[in-house]
């Protein structure tokens, strides 16, 4: 009998040792020294250091970011240019004529109005829109959704002008997206510079540079002027000549 009381008493103590062991590898979460070890937070130096590795990261991703979103931007401009292009093609074997405006191919439901804005677009009303309330020539109308490309309407050139001067010129088109101009020095197109798009008669998109042309006013201040007919063509030498005469 004292042989076995000694054998439990041995197996009990074991058992003990062996539950210690498991505690110390495995403290319980609600004790208060396991709290006060793993729950002290990070110092201030720790935190800067945080900080400052989370700063580095965010430099570092959000430019590629940025450049990514514009490369993105740009390519779905093309496309959307592109599908007004095929749809202005309709329209001309239909009417005999090209739009002047891309809400005239909405209207006709040859596309939706939704190909007619940029994801780039950041007006209210759009880019056309906007460039319309401002501009007292052009001959388009505001529309009740948003739009970004500029038809030669919307900048006041006329139909007949149109045909007449600008359709027979290299590279003629009837739309351009001037929302990558950069716009330093305020409004108006004379303010704006950089590239912009065009969309040709063949359907094709171009990527131009504005170009600006400086003359004088008449009481005698330099005056910074663009050319309405050389947004949408690149004319020959003569013609050119005569389109800037006025300007200068």
């Amino acid at each position: 009998m004292a042989s076995i009381s000694v054998l439990a008493a041995r197996s009990q103590e074991n058992q003990h040792a062996q539950l210690a062991h498991v505690s110390r590898m495995y403290p319980d979460p609600r004790s208060s020294s396991w709290l006060r070890r793993n729950h002290q937070g990070l110092t201030l130096i720790e935190s800067l250091v945080v900080m400052a590795v989370i700063l580095v990261l965010a430099a570092l991703v959000f430019p590629v970011m940025g450049a990514a979103k514009r490369r993105a931007d740009a390519t779905d401009d093309i496309a959307k240019l592109h599908q007004i292009g095929l749809a202005a093609t309709l329209y001309h074997e239909q009417n005999g004529s090209y739009p002047t405006t891309v809400s005239v191919l909405v209207d006709s439901n040859l596309i939706t109005h939704h190909a007619a804005v940029s994801r780039a677009d950041n007006y209210r009303l759009g880019m056309a829109n906007e460039f319309i309330k401002g501009n007292p020539s052009a001959t388009s109308k505001l529309t009740d959704y948003k739009r970004s490309y500029l038809g030669t309407s919307d900048i006041g050139i006329q139909p007949r002008a149109f045909n007449d001067q600008i359709q027979g010129q290299q590279s003629a088109g009837w739309l351009i997206d001037i929302l990558s101009l950069e716009r330093p020095q305020g409004v108006g197109l004379a303010a704006m510079e950089g590239k912009y798009l065009r969309l040709l008669l063949d359907t094709s998109v171009q990527t131009k540079s504005l170009r600006k042309i400086e003359g004088k006013a008449s009481n005698g201040a330099r005056k910074v002027s663009v050319s309405t007919f050389m947004l949408f063509c690149d004319p020959d030498p003569k013609t050119e000549e005569e389109w800037l005469k006025p300007l200068r």
